[in-house]
């Protein structure tokens, strides 16, 4: 029986989006876009479904210059490159990252669908995008189906190639950053980051588990660039590859890569990765600087980030509110955690609880004398029927 294994953000499954009014698609000959507010996104069908384009008042993010035919945009790729069952070596399938793609819109989804690919990848690819009113982002769904007669593992492996300038950071995973590339990472307050110069070798990469599930960059423009995706196990990578990848190119362009969790597909079988893209212009007065607490502040009012995992009440959103969000690290309001003995942390980007206390029922519980330095902490809630965690922002 034919079977799909999904990978999707906790976002989609707990229904914590809502979505708004539907983005339609337009077509123009082979160049599929989506575009509302300030942003604008566009995907070549004819040259292997990638995203073409993607900008912000009308500043582009993707380096595109084609210098080569296949190395600009952004592409999916099976992984592993090199070992595992189907490691390719080099040059990438051009069924997957270069041949045409059938492309349709469908609703208010762009889709392209890849030919068969027996031989090199096994893989059939599908690739669906679509815009997200609600928060001004991008879905992007990737499908890899397993066309041949025998079960091999994989995993999907996204490729975006942007211009080489700015700054690249990302929360540090459950191992250290290797590779030649990494020598040039800095790590802050839990996050690695990675200043792009020109001085430094090129046609050099970086390996690294992530955590979070996002990493982001910024550019010269100022426009902030944020991959959100479903967090990857350091034991779930595939071989000689890691969650989080840079390549520093002669070229011109940076690859930033993220990968999925490596699996077992089956015949007929397929995987289904889902994950959002966001671009904002941010303010000038935010400082392009490794290690600006301003920066993760930024992203993480983005992406609005809260897990919730519930043991019991399963299935029920969360009530907590916090507030002043921003605050001046002084003082902080907690509502809605309506039960009594409940702990409270405040955790800092290192993850040391450098502030504990318990409720005893109120309706608002205040927690004061809080003197929190500015940058991002997680505000951790345990009750006897559930946790929450909650991200502070302090300026």
């Amino acid at each position: 029986m034919k079977k799909s294994i999904f990978f999707s953000l906790l976002l989609f499954q707990a229904g914590l989006v809502v979505s708004g009014q539907d983005i339609l698609p337009v077509k123009d000959g082979d160049i599929y876009s989506i575009e509302f507010a300030n942003v604008k996104f566009s995907v070549d069908a004819s040259t292997g479904g990638r995203v073409s384009s993607f900008k912000v008042n009308s500043n582009e993010l993707l380096y595109t210059n084609k210098p080569d035919p296949t190395l600009w945009g952004s592409v999916l790729w099976p992984s592993p490159q090199n070992g595992g069952d189907k490691g390719w070596g080099w040059p990438p399938s051009v069924v997957i990252d270069l041949n045409p793609y059938n492309g349709t819109i469908a609703e208010n989804k762009i889709i392209v669908v890849s030919e068969k690919d027996p031989n090199k990848s096994g893989l059939q690819v599908k690739k669906a995008y679509w815009g997200n009113d609600s928060d001004t982002s991008i879905t992007l769904e990737y499908t890899m189906i397993n066309i041949t007669n025998a079960a091999f593992k994989v995993a999907p492996w996204e490729v975006t190639r942007i211009p080489s300038q700015g700054l690249l950071f990302f929360p540090k995973g459950d191992n250290t950053a290797y590779g030649d590339l990494a020598e040039y990472y800095s790590l802050v307050d839990g996050n690695y980051w990675y200043e792009y110069d020109n001085t430094q070798p090129k046609n050099i990469k970086s390996f690294s588990d992530g955590s979070q599930g996002w990493a982001a960059t910024l550019n010269e423009n100022h426009s902030l660039f944020i991959k959100r995706f479903d967090d990857t196990p350091l034991d779930k990578a595939a071989p000689q590859e890691d969650e989080i990848e840079l390549w520093n190119s002669d070229l011109g362009y940076i690859e930033f890569e993220n990968q999925a969790a490596y699996i077992s597909l089956a015949p007929g079988d397929s995987l289904v990765w889902k994950m959002r893209w966001y671009l904002r212009q941010i303010s000038q007065s935010i400082s392009a600087k490794v290690g600006n607490p301003a920066l993760v502040a930024e992203v993480l009012s983005v992406l609005d980030t809260t897990s919730v995992s519930v043991t019991e009440n399963k299935g029920q959103l969360s009530s907590v509110f916090l507030y002043p969000n921003p605050c001046d690290g002084n003082y902080l309001n907690v509502s809605g955690i309506g039960e009594k003995n409940a702990q409270i942390e405040v955790i800092d980007m290192a993850g040391k609880v450098i502030f504990a206390c318990h409720s005893s029922g109120q309706e608002v519980l205040r927690l004061n004398n809080l003197d929190l330095s500015a940058g991002v902490y997680t505000i951790k809630i345990n009750t006897e029927n559930r946790i929450e965690s909650k991200k502070l922002v302090v300026r």
